[in-house]
């Protein structure tokens, strides 16, 4: 049985996580079908220097990795997260990349019920 993959949603722009605002945040929400079974999932990446982010602490990356964080997008949707990843970097300029995985509906979940 051969595996498909839709693309539903996606979003580039600024978006908030577990409170913080993120300017450059990449979210994709997609199907995977396999025979009759299929299963939606979503994932993301963020981005924001961190003079604009003070509320990013090691307590904050600490608590994010631990349990579900809220992503909320300007429009309004929100949907719950896992962080798989917080990175701080210092190439030039200073900022942090987060990864994540969507755990439950997507924010777009309740646009489309």
């Amino acid at each position: 049985m051969s595996k498909t993959t839709f693309s539903l949603h996606s979003h580039d722009g600024p978006a908030q996580i577990n409170g913080v605002d993120f300017t450059a945040v990449h979210i994709s929400e997609h199907a995977d079908s396999e025979g009759i079974v299929i299963l939606k999932g979503w994932e993301g990446t963020a981005t924001v220097l961190v003079k604009d982010a003070p509320a990013i602490t090691p307590e904050w990356s600490e608590d994010a990795v631990r349990k579900p964080v809220e992503v909320r997008l300007p429009e309004g949707g929100t949907g719950q997260a896992l962080l798989t990843d917080v990175f701080y970097i210092d190439d030039g300029l200073e900022y942090w990349r987060i990864s994540f995985t969507g755990v439950g509906p997507s924010p777009w979940a309740e646009a489309s019920s």
